[in-house]
């Protein structure tokens, strides 16, 4: 007998409900982020433009925490289950993509946005095969030392 406040989800309803919840939940913690001015920079070809109105946290922090509020509820509601993730895997997802992105810029590859200059190859080629050479030594280090445990 399940308690009367369950909502009663079959496995894939459920698991499409982790997956949209703890999206909101990312979206929240990056929202907050930006609003505070926060947000991890690092960045030279993307800069945050300080556009939000002044008092926009101010207004808009009491929503978040109602949102989070209302998403634990609902959690429980629908008896959901915490996901981990892991980190090595994110890690060499995001590398691994950046690595086929580069790949796929070389200048044989330009040539479907348009005719190629040939001094291209000779200085471009090598700049992406340094990017991908740190790109790969970055997954390196994931196949090595011992695994940390959380």
């Amino acid at each position: 007998m399940r308690p009367a406040n369950l909502i009663p989800l079959n496995g894939p309803q459920r698991l499409h409900f982790e997956v949209i919840l703890a999206s909101l939940e990312k979206a929240l913690s990056r929202l907050e982020l930006i609003a505070q001015g926060r947000e991890h920079g690092g960045c030279r070809l993307t800069r945050m433009d300080g556009d939000l109105p002044d008092a926009f946290w101010e207004g808009a922090a009491p929503i978040v925490e109602r949102l989070r509020a209302k998403v634990a509820s609902l959690s429980t509601a629908m008896a959901l289950t915490e996901r981990h993730t892991s980190a090595k895997r994110l890690v060499r997802t995001l590398m691994t993509a950046q690595l086929l992105k580069i790949e796929d810029s070389s200048s044989g590859r330009l040539r479907g946005y348009g005719a190629v200059d040939p001094a291209v190859e000779g200085r471009l080629d090598p700049a992406l095969e340094a990017l991908q050479l740190d790109l790969h030594a970055v997954l390196d280090l994931l196949s090595s030392g011992v695994e940390r445990r959380a």
